[in-house]
């Protein structure tokens, strides 16, 4: 059924240079048997800060479909020009 899911997302700041966040939503409005009432699917939050030389990120990460309900915490430390070390790379600049 066409249109029945929604991903709204919003970002602010600048990840390169000072304080910097953002979350997104995943929905989706389809009836099934078996699923709760929540429409809701998966959700994101990340916030960070960047400085001259680095930047610290964190993002938790939600997932609910049927029985696979999943939450999880992660972080990155970038050094500008060398790389990003954590347990997720969403520090890292795609080239």
């Amino acid at each position: 059924l066409q249109g029945s899911q929604w991903s709204p997302s919003v970002f602010l700041g600048n990840s390169e240079r000072g304080l910097f966040g953002g979350t997104s939503f995943f929905f989706d409005f389809q009836n099934r048997p078996g699923r709760g009432s929540s429409s809701l699917i998966s959700s994101t939050a990340t916030f960070g800060y960047a400085f001259d030389c680095c930047a610290v990120t964190v993002q938790n990460y939600t997932f609910n479909v049927g029985l696979r309900n999943e939450n999880r915490f992660v972080f990155s430390f970038r050094l500008n020009g060398i790389g990003t070390f954590g347990t997720e790379q969403i520090g890292q600049r795609s080239r």
